[in-house]
């Protein structure tokens, strides 16, 4: 038997990161300090979750205009074409 159905094929999806409030873009160099436990990482790696004491951080406070925003705020879907 043959199937004969077409099948979409969706482009991938990356996220880019950014402020919601200034559009500072994050790299992969920048760095964000948990004050519970000390420890230095890029939140954007792990989606806002302390690598070290577990935390989960609902607020990024933003490197450029040091404003806090919700961390889901940051993400930004791009095609990867």
């Amino acid at each position: 038997m043959i199937n004969n159905r077409k099948f979409a094929y969706h482009k991938s999806i990356s996220f880019q990161y950014r402020c919601p409030l200034c559009f500072w873009e994050v790299s992969l160099v920048d760095e964000w300090l948990c004050s519970g436990c000390g420890c230095v990482w890029n939140t954007f790696k792990t989606q806002g979750r302390c690598p070290k004491c577990n935390y989960q951080w609902t607020m990024t406070a933003c490197l450029n205009c040091h404003q806090w925003s919700p961390h889901k705020e940051w993400y930004v879907k791009q095609r990867v074409e």
